[in-house]
């Protein structure tokens, strides 16, 4: 749209001044040189000039024989230089341009390489605009025709990749780049594709497929980099030199290819080892990879002798390892050479291996001789398979075998000067070997807090026979002590045999007790009493207590053990040992008590006594285990419970004489005097009746502390006559009869 209205503007203004006009470019009618830009050998670019007839007059273009239209040199250019020739009309002639219309010549720029170089091209045009009926010239303008004419070079860099040493089925990644160029350098380019055609050619014997390529198949006619991806597979064994061609035409009707080549140089590699037999020792035999040295006596020896060969086509280097599978075959197999030789082998090199077994210990021995190898490290992608070979051993030691159990003795238990104590433990001597074993002698290394009960010696254990040895654990004092059984037996290698020994005997930790905050129960009711203990040793097996408090106010009713120490436990004694005192004895009938932080929950029915509150103290605690009763120092807490109300107070709930209600004098005249005690503290009314039932006065209302008080009224205002005047605490009523005088 923008040059189109370019156009109509150029023309508008042309037949403004009633002018013809021919222009490169309708918006810049002063441009006077044509460029054709870059294109490639033998590919045309077009390029229009307008030509604008902005008069009445037909004008014309005659055909290009005529005189009054030529194409010619400019006069920089010597008779010699032909490169304007390659600049061409590609419009028909005559041009005819009406009246007020613009018509297009179009030019072409088609290189030639047959004739002419490459880079920069110029030449002259000149137009003479003629009219039609009188072919005078009415206009002659020039232009600069310019253009440069490429052609396409491809580079591979590197021109050579080295693939090394790749394991055979492994495939390794390269890369090159190919650098695409134009000659002469030019900073644009040529909207175009041009094709790539790809060779391989293999320079190795036998020929394969051993480079795979990422293809490209056309390249634009540009310059810039693309990547090549390549790799690198070998099929056989041994060295590759592969020549991977690219070819290409410079530019689209090039008569001949071009090409430029990578070399790809690779090594095939294959490890596999061969291995035989050359001799062996009686009872010996080899099953595929696997060694049988039989039975073999303890003290004895068994020998094989191996030949291994490098079949594989790369150095190898390896480390040599014995590893045990049974502990049977710690020390039990030997291998000579060993270390492997640090130079390695070469391809079809040989190496003399000889492998012994010589068991130290009775019993099934199985190990593997492993060869390691760096040939990951030097080639690529070696599998784990190929980095390690195994030789699989096997033997059994015939002899005796002393098995001990356990195999260490460690004994840890609670101890104290007032209740001292030993156990017996039994240590199991066991002969697993094939031989007969004897024990000839049994000591200990220092003899403190261990001894030995004897028995008969020697002893003699047939295969798989055992027998005991008791052995007395008994610490002088508290603290840890070390000691070690030593046995000499019959085996040969190893005669003496050593148990080690330990006890750590741990003085009892203190416990401690206490009651919860104190406790507040009405008369009459029931509440629960808890013992808790901060922490319960491990051990403790029985528990004995005696609990005391007011048997005026408490009388103990049940007892609850749910989730608390002595839950499964069974209660040998619980019962008031006297009025006041509580006496509880339990005990494990199995093993040791629960670890909880409440000991026991007592339940205990509540009265009103001469005080208001109890302390509830533990008079006697003893924590102990089966072998001593009072094992564990105890600490406890003295609790508190305090009635806190007499609502629902009854008569039967009050002792004897503790509620008083007495009228002086009586009959009385004008003041009343009036002495009651309270047992308790708490809410106390004090009202007259008349016979007939009717309250007549209220003389007190409200809390009153405990004990005996004395309080007066005044009477005047009453008329003669008997009264009642009753005293209400809690549900009680105490009643007396007032006469009343003038």
């Amino acid at each position: 749209m923008m040059h189109r209205w370019a156009l109509a503007f150029a023309v508008s203004t042309a037949v403004l001044f009633g002018q013809p006009r021919i222009v490169v470019d309708p918006q810049r009618p002063e441009h006077d040189t044509l460029d054709f830009g870059v294109t490639l050998v033998s590919k045309p670019i077009a390029r229009p000039l307008y030509i604008i007839n902005a008069g009445p007059d037909t004008l014309l273009l005659p055909e290009p024989v005529r005189p009054y239209f030529s194409i010619e040199r400019t006069p920089e250019q010597g008779s010699d230089t032909y490169d304007y020739l390659e600049f061409e009309p590609l419009t028909r002639f005559p041009i005819i341009v009406l009246p007020r219309q613009t018509q297009q010549l179009w030019l072409s720029f088609a290189s030639f390489a047959e004739f002419y170089p490459l880079g920069l091209k110029q030449a002259a045009l000149r137009i003479s605009l003629r009219r039609a009926h009188d072919t005078s010239v009415v206009l002659t303008r020039s232009f600069v025709l310019t253009g440069v004419k490429v052609e396409l070079r491809l580079e591979v860099q590197p021109d050579v990749l080295l693939a090394d040493s790749v394991f055979i089925a492994a495939q390794k990644p390269l890369q090159a780049i190919l650098h695409v160029r134009l000659i002469p350098p030019s900073a644009g380019g040529v909207d175009t594709l041009l094709p790539l055609r790809w060779e391989t050619r293999y320079r190795s014997f036998p020929p394969g497929k051993e480079l795979l390529v990422d293809s490209v198949h056309t390249v634009p006619a540009r310059p810039g980099d693309i990547v090549l991806r390549m790799w690198y597979r070998p099929e056989n064994p041994g060295a590759d030199t592969i020549e991977l061609r690219i070819f290409y035409r410079r530019y689209p009707t090039a008569p001949e290819e071009r090409s430029d080549t990578v070399v790809v140089a690779g090594f095939g590699v294959m490890h596999q080892w061969r291995w035989y037999g050359e001799g062996a020792s009686p009872g010996v035999h080899i099953f595929g990879d696997t060694v049988d040295f039989g039975r073999v006596r303890l003290g004895n020896q068994a020998t094989v002798r191996l030949r291994l060969r490098n079949a594989g086509t790369y150095r190898f280097h390896a480390a040599d390892t014995l590893l045990p599978y049974t502990p049977e075959a710690n020390r039990a197999f030997l291998a000579t050479p060993s270390p492997f030789p640090p130079s390695g082998l070469e391809p079809a090199d040989e190496l003399e291996l000889v492998l012994a077994f010589r068991p130290h210990t009775a019993g099934y021995a199985e190990a593997a001789y492993v060869l390691r190898s760096d040939l990951g490290q030097r080639v690529f992608g070696v599998p784990l398979e190929a980095r390690q070979w195994y030789l699989f051993l096997r033997g059994i030691g015939v002899g005796p075998r002393l098995h001990l159990s356990p195999a260490t003795l460690d004994i840890r238990f609670l101890w104290s000067a007032t209740c001292p104590r030993s156990i017996t433990h039994s240590i199991t001597l066991r002969n697993v070997g094939s031989d007969f074993l004897q024990i000839d002698t049994l000591w200990l290394a220092s003899g403190i807090a261990f001894t030995l009960t004897s028995l008969s010696l020697p002893i003699l254990l047939e295969p798989g026979q055992h027998t005991q040895q008791p052995l007395n654990v008994a610490p002088p004092t508290a603290g840890e002590f070390f000691d070690t059984l030593f046995l000499r037996t019959n085996i040969p290698g190893t005669p003496v045999s050593i148990l080690p020994l330990r006890v750590l005997s741990l003085s009892p930790s203190p416990v401690a007790m206490r009651f919860p905050d104190p406790l507040r129960a009405k008369p009459g009711g029931f509440v629960w009493v808890s013992i808790y203990v901060d922490t319960l040793p491990e051990g403790v097996g029985r528990c004995f207590l005696a609990m005391s408090y007011e048997p005026s106010l408490l009388q103990w009713e049940a007892l609850r053990t749910e989730g608390t120490v002595l839950e499964g436990a069974e209660v040998v004694t619980i019962g008031e040992e006297r009025p006041g005192v509580l006496v509880l004895h339990a005990q494990h009938p199995y093993g040791w008590l629960r670890r909880c932080s409440t000991l026991v929950h007592l339940g205990f029915r509540v009265f009103l006594g001469k005080r208001l509150s109890t302390p509830l103290t533990l008079q006697q605690i003893q924590l102990g285990d089966t072998l001593c009763p009072d094992f564990w120092n105890v600490t406890a807490t003295s609790g508190l419970l305090t009635l806190d109300s007499v609502c629902g107070l009854s008569a039967k709930l009050l002792p004897e004489g503790t509620l008083r209600l007495e009228i002086l004098p009586n009959p009385v005249s004008d003041e009343l005097a009036v002495i009651y005690e309270l047992p308790a503290d708490g809410d106390v009314q004090i009202a007259l009746f008349n016979t007939a039932g009717l309250h007549v006065q209220t003389l007190l209302q409200g809390r009153v502390e405990a004990g005996i008080h004395l309080q007066r009224w005044s009477l005047r205002g009453l008329p003669a006559g008997h009264y009642l005047c009753r005293l209400q605490f809690g549900d009680v009523h105490i009643v007396r009869i007032l006469t009343l005088q003038q």
